[in-house]
C-alpha cells in the first residue's frame, strides 16, 4: 500500500480522477455514440429526440437576437433553445460552424463525456480539501463518477447529468476558509459558474444558489459582521445567470414557467436508501423498489449506493463518539447540515412523505407557489444532499486516525468495489443499450408522406392538437427536420400557448402548409378536422389526419 501511495503521488491525481471519468463513460456507454455524425440513437422518441431536435432546427434558423432564439419550432413565433433542453451552451457553439457541419450531427456523446470527465475532475479537487490521502483521493471520486444521480439523468434529461456543476460549488464552498477575504477570486468563480448555469440548465440555479448562500452566511458567522464584500459573489452569480439566460433568449419566448403539478414529482423520504430497482445487492429483496406516495417522485431519486451507505453508517458512529467526546463541530459543518436540511425541504414540499404515507403537508401561499412552480420537479433539490453524504462518508473514514494509515485506504477500496457492484446491474444495461447500434427507421411511411415530399411545395407543419406527447409530435418533428419544413409547435420543457395562433392559421389556411390533427378525443372544438373538410383534403395515416389545400 505504501508503493502504491508514492507512485500515486507522483501524477496529479486531478487529472488521474479526470481520466478515470472518461474511461468510466467508455465502459459504460461505448464508443459509437461518441461519433458526431451517428444520430439515429437519438430518434426512437422521448427526452433525448427532443433534446437533438431542439439543436437541429436551431442551427437551422437564422441567426436573431437573442442568439438562442429560432422560429423552426413554433413557426412563426420564436423560441429558446433554453426549452429544448438541448445544452445551449454547446448548440450556440456549434451553430457558429453551421455552414462547415454535416447534415446532421450531433454532440450529445460528447457532452456525456464531457460530464464524466469533469464529476471525476471536481471530485478529486474537493476530496482533495479534506483528505491528503491520494488514496483516498482517487478512489473516493470513483463514487462520483458512476454516482446513481447522475447515471439516472444521463441520456434521460441529458443537460441534468452536468452534476459537475453541484461538485463545482461544493469545491467553492469548500475553500470558502482560503478564499473568502478575497473579493476577486469569489466574485470571478461564482460569476462564471452562474454563467455555465445559464448555459447549461436552470435547475441547477436553486441548488448551486443554496450553496452559494451557505458560502455568504460563512462569511458572516466567520467575521461576526455584515459587510456589503460578503455578498459579492452573490451579485456576480446573478449576473452571470440572468444575462446569460437573457442572451439565450430565455425571457423572449413567451413560455409558461409556472407549473400545476407542485409537490407531483416531490422527493420522498426514503429516496436515499430506496435504489428503485438500481441495486443489485439488494434485488430479489423488499428493499429492492420502495413505494412512493404520487407516481412522479421518481424525480427525487437519490440513491446513494450500498458502499456510501457503509460509509454514511460508520461516519455516523464516529460523529456520535465526537459529540460524546464534546468535540465541537466546525463552522463549515454545521452550515452544511444547515444546507442539507433546507435542501431537503425544498425538494419535499410541499408535501413531507415516507414511502406512501404523508407525513405532513407544509402551507404555503399563492405567491410561494407561484415562484415555487418554476422548478415543479422539486425532488431533484436533494442532489447536492447526496453530494455532501458521499464526502461526509469518505472523508469520515479516510480521516480516521488509524495505528498504521493504510486501514483507511483498504476500507475506502473495499467501501468502492462494494458501491460499483450494487451499480454493476443498471450499469452493465446502459452498456448493452449504447453498444448496440440503433438504425432509425420512421413510423410515418406511406404514400401520403412521400408525396408531400415529393411535390417540393411544403414548408411548414403546423402542429393542429394542444397535445405534444412526446411520440407523437417527435415522429413529426424528425420528418420535418429531414425535408427541411418547420414545425409549428413541438415538445417544449415550458409549453407555448399557441390556440390563437393556430385558429387563426386554419381560418387563413396557405398552400405550403402541411395540417396535422390528431385522432384523438382530447381535442378542442378548432382541433376537430371534420370542422375543416371544405377548405382542406384530408387523408388518415394511422394516428394523424393530414390536410392539405391541394390534393395529393
Amino acid at each position: 500500500m505504501d508503493r502504491m501511495e508514492k507512485t500515486v503521488k507522483k501524477i496529479n491525481i486531478n487529472i488521474v480522477a479526470a481520466l478515470l471519468g472518461g474511461i468510466a463513460f467508455v465502459l459504460i456507454y461505448g464508443v459509437k455514440i461518441l461519433n458526431p455524425l451517428y444520430t439515429d440513437w437519438l430518434l426512437t422518441g422521448g427526452d433525448p429526440s427532443q433534446h437533438y431536435l431542439g439543436w437541429e432546427f436551431f442551427r437551422r434558423s437564422d441567426w436573431y437576437f437573442p442568439l438562442g432564439l429560432t422560429d423552426q419550432l413554433a413557426y412563426p413565433l420564436k423560441t429558446s433553445v433554453i426549452y429544448t433542453d438541448s445544452i445551449p451552451i454547446f448548440a450556440v457553439f456549434f451553430k457558429l460552424f453551421r455552414s462547415i457541419l454535416p447534415r446532421q450531427f450531433q454532440y450529445f456523446g460528447i457532452w456525456g463525456l464531457l460530464c464524466f470527465v469533469l464529476q471525476g475532475y471536481y471530485a478529486a479537487k474537493i476530496l482533495g480539501e479534506r483528505s491528503s490521502s491520494k488514496t483516498v483521493i482517487l478512489a473516493g471520486s470513483i463514487f462520483f463518477i458512476v454516482s446513481p444521480v447522475m447515471v439516472f439523468r444521463m441520456y434521460y434529461h441529458t443537460a441534468l447529468a452536468a452534476h459537475w456543476l453541484i461538485l463545482l460549488a461544493i469545491y467553492f464552498y469548500s475553500k470558502h476558509e482560503k478564499e473568502y477575504r478575497d473579493i476577486f477570486r469569489p466574485v470571478m468563480q461564482w460569476g462564471i459558474l452562474g454563467i455555465l448555469i445559464g448555459s447549461i440548465h436552470l435547475y441547477f440555479v436553486p441548488m448551486c444558489g443554496a450553496i452559494l448562500l451557505g458560502y455568504i452566511l460563512c462569511s458572516i458567522w466567520k467575521e461576526r459582521k455584515i459587510r456589503i464584500r460578503f455578498f459579492y459573489p452573490g451579485i456576480s452569480f446573478s449576473v452571470g445567470l440572468f444575462l446569460t439566460v437573457y442572451l439565450l433568449g430565455g425571457f423572449s419566448s413567451g413560455a409558461d414557467t409556472g407549473t400545476n403539478n407542485l409537490g407531483l414529482f416531490s422527493f420522498n423520504l426514503n429516496a436515499f436508501l430506496n435504489p428503485m430497482s438500481y441495486s443489485t445487492l439488494l434485488k430479489n429483496t423488499s428493499l429492492w423498489d420502495w413505494p412512493f406516495y404520487t407516481q412522479g417522485q421518481y424525480e427525487g431519486f437519490s440513491y446513494l449506493g450500498m458502499g456510501i451507505i457503509l460509509l454514511c453508517v460508520c461516519g455516523i458512529g464516529l460523529m456520535i463518539k465526537n459529540i460524546c467526546r464534546r468535540k465541537k463541530p466546525s463552522v463549515y459543518q454545521i452550515m452544511t447540515v444547515l444546507m442539507s436540511v433546507g435542501l431537503i425541504v425544498m425538494a419535499a414540499s410541499p408535501t413531507i412523505t415516507w414511502n406512501d404515507k404523508l407525513l405532513l403537508q407544509l402551507p404555503y401561499s399563492s405567491t410561494i407557489y407561484k415562484y415555487w412552480g418554476i422548478f415543479g420537479s422539486c425532488g431533484r433539490m436533494a442532489w447536492p444532499v447526496v453530494y455532501f453524504l458521499m464526502i461526509f462518508g469518505i472523508t469520515s473514514i479516510g480521516n480516521m486516525k488509524w495505528k498504521r494509515k493504510e486501514i483507511s485506504n483498504v476500507i475506502i477500496i473495499l467501501a468502492c468495489l462494494v458501491q460499483v457492484i450494487d451499480l454493476s446491474g443498471q450499469l452493465y444495461k446502459r452498456h448493452e443499450n449504447y453498444s448496440e447500434k440503433v438504425v432509425y427507421q420512421s413510423p410515418l411511411a406511406g404514400s401520403v408522406w412521400d408525396d408531400i415530399i415529393s411535390s417540393g411545395e411544403y414548408k411548414h407543419v403546423v402542429w393542429v392538437t394542444h397535445n405534444v406527447d412526446h411520440n407523437d409530435v417527435i415522429q413529426v418533428a424528425v420528418y420535418a427536420m429531414k425535408n427541411d419544413m418547420t414545425m409549428g409547435n413541438f415538445y417544449f420543457a415550458r409549453g407555448i400557448d399557441k390556440r390563437d395562433i393556430i385558429e387563426e392559421q386554419l381560418q387563413n389556411t396557405s398552400e405550403d402548409c402541411v395540417y396535422v390533427f390528431l385522432k384523438s378525443d382530447d381535442t378542442f372544438g378548432y382541433e376537430i378536422y371534420e370542422n375543416y373538410e371544405d377548405v382542406l383534403h384530408f387523408y388518415p395515416c394511422g394516428d394523424y389526419m393530414i390536410g392539405t389545400v391541394k390534393s395529393l
